[in-house]
């Protein structure tokens, strides 16, 4: 049953830019999504 099911992760933070900057920058991901959400 859980084995086609979708997994989201959210991180909270605190310095939004910060995270932007190390997760676009460092690891490569793009935003996606609606509110432009980091994803890899």
């Amino acid at each position: 049953m859980l084995s086609n099911a979708s997994v989201t992760t959210i991180l909270p933070v605190v310095d939004m830019n910060r995270a932007r900057a190390f997760y676009e920058g460092k690891l490569g991901f793009k935003p996606e999504g609606p509110d432009g959400d980091v994803v890899p």
